[in-house]
């Protein structure tokens, strides 16, 4: 039942659908994923996390796949 209003239990899914799209509107809008943080603070928070969150083994292969076909620079700021 709730699931019919829009409740939804896979919050981890959700998520990154969510990054998966703010990357890709960026992405179709300037060819490219080159931010820093003060023209593009949005996008370059969902990097930031994204990175992160695959360094720390946390991203599914699905989300790294997709992911990659956006061109994303796996290292962060400082090259790592």
């Amino acid at each position: 039942r709730l699931e019919a209003i829009g409740i939804s239990w896979d919050t981890y899914r959700d998520l990154y659908k969510k990054q998966l799209k703010v990357l890709t509107d960026y992405y179709n809008e300037h060819g490219n994923l080159d931010v820093d943080y003060e023209t593009e603070s949005e996008v370059y928070r969902v990097l930031y996390f994204v990175r992160r969150k695959k360094r720390k083994g946390e991203l599914s292969e699905e989300a790294i796949r997709a992911f990659d076909k956006l061109g994303i620079d796996w290292r962060d700021k400082k090259g790592q």
